[in-house]
């Protein structure tokens, strides 16, 4: 939660959620837009801006007023390595940088 409210960032926007495709299970469309939940108003919004890129099963991070989103996979199932960081005093989106290889276990 971010400045009382909750934030839905991408992810698996199918009907059908995740579907067989061959030897593994996937999701068919995936979302860019961010959902708002406002608790005290009991009300949702979706935000004017989308994600640059399209991922599900990623990770998300606040730090402040603003939330990092990163990784996941892309709808071949590639892995999704940059980062993100959407402002949510802005509404506004953010190229934040490449996600660097572990170097530590």
């Amino acid at each position: 939660m971010a400045i009382g409210r909750i934030y839905v960032i991408g992810g698996c926007d199918s009907s059908f959620g995740n579907s067989n495709v061959g030897d593994f299970y996937a999701c068919a469309d995936l979302a860019r837009h961010v959902l708002i939940y406002e608790p005290e108003s009991d009300r949702w919004t979706t935000s004017a801006a989308t994600m640059q890129v399209d991922r599900y099963r990623h990770a998300a991070a606040v730090v402040g007023s603003d939330i990092y989103v990163v990784g996941g996979r892309d709808l071949e199932d590639n892995v999704v390595r940059s980062v993100l960081r959407y402002s949510t005093t802005s509404g506004r989106w953010f190229a934040s940088s490449r996600k660097r290889r572990r170097t530590t276990r």
